[in-house]
């Protein structure tokens, strides 16, 4: 299965358009770039070899006329998204070395909110540990 989102708008210079990815668990298809959503799962469903493509709930309008279905975002799908995000928000002003930072960082963070340690303790602990109580 491939699964399709809108990644964000781009100023092209000639005018707006957005870019589409198509994630499977493995890989990331070639990127498309379009002035409309439907432009845009076209060009995935291109690359997509005939493999079924289900799209993010936003792209609905779209994926309903293209016949496609809709689905929340599965699990696999949620590590490359931060990432995506999080390079496109720092931008060119990231360095080449702290790329590789970046995956593992996501990785530990989404370990830290799954392990959920503040259910642990209550602030008032916390409070007594550091009174001496």
């Amino acid at each position: 299965m491939i699964y399709a989102l809108r990644l964000g708008d781009i100023d092209t210079g000639e005018g707006p358009a957005t870019i589409y990815l198509g994630l499977t668990e493995t890989t990331v298809l070639p990127p498309a770039i379009a002035q409309s959503d439907e432009d845009g799962l076209r060009q995935l469903l291109a690359h997509a070899g005939g493999a079924q493509v289900v799209c993010e709930p936003a792209l609905a309008r779209a994926a309903k006329t293209l016949v496609l279905g809709t689905a929340p975002p599965p699990p696999w799908t949620l590590i490359p998204c931060a990432e995506l995000a999080t390079v496109i928000h720092l931008g060119p002003a990231i360095e080449r070395p702290a790329l590789a930072a970046v995956v593992p960082a996501i990785v530990a963070a989404c370990e830290f909110v799954s392990a959920a340690p503040w259910q642990h303790f209550m602030n008032a602990d916390a409070d007594r540990r550091n009174h001496g109580g």
